[in-house]
């Protein structure tokens, strides 16, 4: 790839992991999180509004080979996706109380599906596959960072064992997902074992295992063991990242 085009790899998954963690941190507030702002959270927030306007300009440059002013002034389904994705981020920036702020951020993060392959497949199963997946990645995954800083306070064991259940739907949609994906996109098993995309896919499926079992384990150390729990969770976490 050239420099543009890694830049433009680059601050798209910077971008994807700054939602994530505000949408995360939403989803960890309407189970039972606290409601006030928390450390992480803000510098996704700005992370989220700078690489926004980075990723469109990279777009423009890599893939339109135009100005990002001309791409903002085109009728393109890439800027129509990028304004509304921006305005719903800052509906849920400006929405209050914060646990209301997840229903504009679950509709900006669905819409990652509208601007990825599975659009251009046209397959209505495969894009609701990666809307299930980004949304199952944002709650889960991004939700981690929040968690971690509530452990050790009031409440914090409940909201482990609700989180615990989601994170165990979560595994369930991503497996799911990546099957359903790899069958279509990869080619099915010939895929899976012959090409670059099904040995990228055959390894999250692994790191997913992996998150599953950490998931599951949290279960045993809830209560019991808060510094072992924030290393597994911390572990889960970045094990999560490289998914």
């Amino acid at each position: 790839m050239s420099p543009a085009e890694t830049a433009l790899a680059l601050a798209r998954a910077g971008l994807l992991l700054a939602e994530a963690v505000v949408f995360g941190t939403l989803v960890i507030r309407v189970l039972g999180g606290p409601d006030k702002p928390v450390f992480g959270l803000r510098p996704a927030w700005w992370a989220l509004a700078l690489l926004g306007p980075i990723w469109l300009l990279l777009q423009a440059v890599v893939i339109a080979d135009v100005s990002m002013l001309e791409l903002m002034l085109s009728d393109t389904r890439v800027v129509h996706v990028a304004l509304l994705r921006g305005a719903l981020w800052v509906a849920a920036a400006c929405l209050s109380p914060r646990r209301v702020a997840v229903m504009p951020a679950a509709v900006a993060m669905a819409l990652h599906a509208a601007a990825g392959h599975a659009t251009a497949d046209g397959d209505p199963w495969l894009q609701l596959s990666v809307v299930a997946q980004v949304l199952a990645v944002g709650a889960w995954i991004g939700g981690l960072p929040a968690l971690w800083l509530a452990l050790g306070k009031a409440d914090s064991v409940a909201l482990v064992r609700r989180f615990a259940r989601l994170g165990l739907g979560c595994v369930l949609v991503l497996a799911t997902t990546a099957t359903l994906q790899g069958t279509d996109l990869a080619g099915g098993l010939p895929g899976l074992v012959g090409t670059e995309y099904g040995h990228l896919l055959v390894l999250k499926m692994g790191l997913f295992i992996v998150l599953l079992g950490l998931a599951v384990r949290n279960q045993f150390v809830i209560g019991r063991d808060v510094p072992c729990l924030r290393r597994s969770v911390a572990v889960e976490a970045c094990l999560g990242v490289l998914t």
